[in-house]
């Protein structure tokens, strides 16, 4: 057996927002759908619709997914922390695989490379593979996880960020199998062409 391949990514849900399509429904009766734009009367109201989704996953599946709710980015601090999660969840799903190692990859996002997380990553003994500079569209999360989930998402109300975390999970649970292997392909052929 050889050491497992890991990724991970960040996308904001939002209204509005161009990189993921759901929309939150803030009050029941005053509904919206698609891109309508919704008249906001405060700041708070406007940021209690954004959740930050975190999705950690490998060629098997989804490992963890964590989700910041409001105004919150993710941090080295918040970030440490969803790494030690993925640590224990890793313990549960891999069962014995992590003594062979880890390939650990992420982008190069402030958060994701600040010494806090440096230090981490050392401690658990992971390699990591490092990202271009510059690239942020190399990643597998985001030329193949997070477009093929925004599609699923487009268009879709819901009534609270919990259903709209509940539909992020569900999709990615609910994947075909095989469908994780396809990334890392996809991310091995493009970085073999780019190298020459």
């Amino acid at each position: 057996m050889r050491p497992r391949f890991l990724t991970v990514s960040s996308r904001e849900m939002k209204h509005g927002s161009s990189n993921m399509t759901p929309r939150v429904r803030s009050n029941p009766s005053s509904g919206y759908r698609g891109d309508q734009q919704v008249q906001s009367s405060s700041k708070a109201e406007r940021s209690a619709r954004k959740v930050m989704a975190t999705i950690l996953w490998d060629s098997d599946g989804v490992i963890l997914t964590d989700f910041l709710e409001g105004e919150r980015t993710v941090t080295a601090s918040s970030y440490k922390a969803v790494l030690r999660k993925l640590k224990t969840a890793l313990a549960r799903k891999w069962r014995g695989k992590l003594l062979l190692g880890v390939f650990f990859h992420n982008d190069n996002a402030v958060a994701h490379s600040s010494r806090t997380v440096r230090n981490v990553l050392r401690e658990f003994r992971w390699e990591v593979i490092s990202h271009p500079r510059y690239s942020p569209g190399v990643a597998p999360s985001d030329f193949f996880l997070f477009p093929k989930l925004k599609e699923h998402l487009k268009g879709t109300l819901f009534e609270s960020m919990d259903d709209a975390k509940c539909a992020v999970s569900t999709w990615c649970n609910t994947q075909p199998s095989g469908f994780y292997k396809e990334g890392p392909r996809r991310w091995r052929r493009s970085a073999e062409v780019a190298t020459g």
